[in-house]
């Protein structure tokens, strides 16, 4: 009867305790939908580091997806300015104006919004373990 009573209580605490974390996490989640803390990210300015800025070079945080492409199609447009000098005909200069364009094309194709659109894990078994936000 003792062994029977500890059992139940064991069982009913464990339940209590999951329940509580349960609340604890829709508490969260609704507080997210609302605009509360998690609105404040997307406020915040990025972080600066001298390490990160050091590497970006000219481009910085917060540019627009035109700007970033004329910066690397000008930088590709650099790297080929050398060799179409001394391209010695037509045909060869036509050659490397084909590289370079292809370049700039796979480039522009490389471009990725994220729109927050349904992938395949979206409609998978796994829908419910991975979610956008990870909510």
């Amino acid at each position: 009867m003792k062994r029977n009573t500890v059992i139940s209580l064991t069982v009913l605490a464990s339940a209590l305790c999951l329940l509580a974390v349960s609340v604890d996490a829709q508490r969260g989640r609704r507080g997210r939908r609302r605009g509360g803390a998690a609105a404040t990210p997307a406020q915040q300015a990025a972080p600066q580091s001298a390490a990160i800025a050091e590497s970006l070079g000219e481009l910085r945080w917060g540019m627009e997806p035109q700007q970033v492409h004329a910066y690397f199609r000008t930088q590709i447009e650099n790297t080929y300015r050398p060799r179409l000098a001394k391209a010695p005909g037509t045909i060869e200069e036509d050659r490397i104006r084909r590289e370079m364009s292809d370049e700039i094309r796979r480039l522009r194709e490389s471009y990725v919004r994220f729109e927050g659109t349904r992938t395949g894990w979206d409609l998978s078994f796994l829908r419910g373990e991975f979610t956008h936000g990870n909510r």
